[in-house]
């Protein structure tokens, strides 16, 4: 019998979070679409509540390889797990899921997600949704207090960018959808 690597616990791990996000928005209405699908609705279909799985971006590393490419290809291009779009309330948020169940690399991308995030994701409200005990001492410190002080930030940056554990996602969840 073969033991599972690492890179598929990890796996498994964050799709327990992404999980969380689903069991969260399910109930309140929502329905899970595909990023590829979404985009093929119409401005009359895309008024009711969906969470939007896949959702692509170009990343602070793609936009250095494809800087003089007008157009990149769809191989150049990050996902994110997820986008809440919920027209009722004027809700469309980026939703990135970062798992760290035991000591390892993960915390090392957070500047990463950051940097992605203040650069290049150009929605109103993000979520950067992160669980787990394995993180190193002072990554999310680092993370928490780079959103907070607004870290490299322009000053008419007006987006809403939020740090939060599985819990302060329910909380934020029963909060916005009734």
């Amino acid at each position: 019998m073969t033991m599972p690597s690492q890179g598929s616990n990890a796996n498994k791990s964050g799709k327990i979070l992404e999980g969380v996000v689903s069991n969260a928005l399910i109930p309140r209405g929502f329905d899970i679409i595909p990023y590829r699908e979404w985009i093929k609705l119409t401005q009359a279909q895309k008024k009711q509540r969906y969470l939007i799985k896949n959702a692509p971006y170009i990343s602070i590393y793609k936009v250095a390889e494809t800087e003089h490419v007008p157009t990149p290809s769809s191989q150049s291009l990050s996902r994110s797990e997820f986008i809440i779009s919920d027209p009722q309330n004027n809700i469309f948020c980026r939703v990135e899921c970062k798992w760290q169940a035991v000591s390892g690399s993960v915390d090392e991308k957070l500047p990463y997600v950051y940097l992605n995030a203040i650069e290049r994701w150009e929605e109103k409200e993000i979520i950067i949704l992160i669980d787990g005990k394995g993180w190193k001492k002072g990554a999310l410190y680092w993370l928490k207090k780079a959103v907070e002080t607004r870290k490299m930030r322009t000053k008419n940056d007006d987006r809403k960018i939020m740090v939060m554990d599985m819990v302060q996602f329910q909380t934020w969840c029963q909060s916005c959808f009734s």
